[in-house]
């Protein structure tokens, strides 16, 4: 008996998918993006690398119950031992016990009438190609984050191409774009930046919105949640930025092409808000600084100046 998947679909089970199965009643994408979910945490936590999200899916919907009349797969796929526990074989099982017919539905909608409210295990195939092909439509929101005296900006690499950019991520069906950027920052830097978001964002090949955070200290404690997409954080000087973008070297041009891209829109509302730092105190000595109220006062004076610019 493989007790290390029934352990891992239980945990997975009851972590993200046992309280949300009415969304499967509303739209099968926003369900996917919870299954995507528990998808990254199973790589994260019990190191399940040998398993694609397609697979890693089908399991765990028949675990759940959404995808119907499987334990005989699940039955199978529990007598494995950890040698034979391996995508080619899982799947090889799924394609011996699904049902090779299934009911039309529609290629493309917001809403799928499945039979009984659940995915057919004989067209979760079709369903996720639809999931994968919305996600690439998909809005991204994320966050350009600054130090408290505007000199330093924080960048995340991808582990994917080791290119940078800023902590950011696909909206979920309605939610609130300034909602997503806080969300989405918090699972890639381990910073709540809802006290510290403005309304000034600026939008770079034409879906990802990046949000000016104010103020964050860069000795703060940053960590992402998945190591899976996340392969570092970095405050990055902004006068040493520029002048590397202005020495045009193809190489940095190329890791750093969304960075740059962003940047060189805020630049003009960067040079404003500088020159108003003067009206507030800056000094890292202080001792006001170390001031919870006084250090909300500044932050909230400075959001105020930069929505002016608008």
């Amino acid at each position: 008996m493989n007790e290390f998947l029934k352990t891992l679909l239980n945990d997975v089970y009851v972590k993200f998918v046992m309280n949300h199965n009415e969304f499967i009643f509303l739209d099968y994408r926003l369900y996917l993006f919870i299954v995507e979910e528990a998808y990254w945490y199973s790589i994260d936590n019990y190191v399940l690398n040998n398993l694609s999200f397609r697979t890693f899916a089908a399991l765990l919907l028949m675990y759940s119950k959404v995808i119907p009349e499987c334990d005989n797969v699940l039955n199978e796929v529990f007598k494995l031992n950890m040698s034979e526990f391996n995508e080619s074989k899982i799947v090889s099982l799924i394609e011996k016990y699904k049902p090779r017919q299934h009911k039309s539905f529609p290629s493309a909608c917001d809403k799928y009438y499945y039979y009984n409210n659940v995915f057919p295990l004989s067209r979760l195939n079709d369903d996720l190609n639809h999931f994968n092909n919305y996600k690439r439509s998909v809005p991204v929101y994320g966050c350009m984050i600054f130090s408290p005296d505007l000199s330093k900006f924080l960048i995340v690499k991808q582990t994917t191409g080791s290119t940078y950019t800023f902590p950011k991520g696909k909206r979920i069906m309605n939610e609130d774009p300034k909602i997503c950027a806080v969300r989405e920052t918090m699972e890639e830097v381990g910073i709540d930046v809802t006290d510290h978001i403005t309304c000034v964002n600026f939008t770079i090949f034409k879906k990802i919105t990046l949000y000016v955070v104010l103020n964050i200290d860069p000795s703060v404690p940053v960590k992402p949640r998945s190591a899976k997409e996340i392969a570092g954080i970095e405050w990055i000087n902004i006068e040493d930025f520029i002048n590397s973008i202005n020495s045009s070297e193809e190489c940095f041009n190329s890791k750093y092409k969304l960075v740059i891209v962003a940047f060189r829109q805020f630049l003009p509302f960067y040079e404003n808000l500088k020159s108003n730092l003067f009206k507030f105190k800056f000094d890292q000595n202080d001792d006001n600084l170390n001031d919870e109220t006084d250090a909300n006062k500044r932050n909230n004076s400075l959001i105020r100046i930069m929505n002016r610019l608008l």
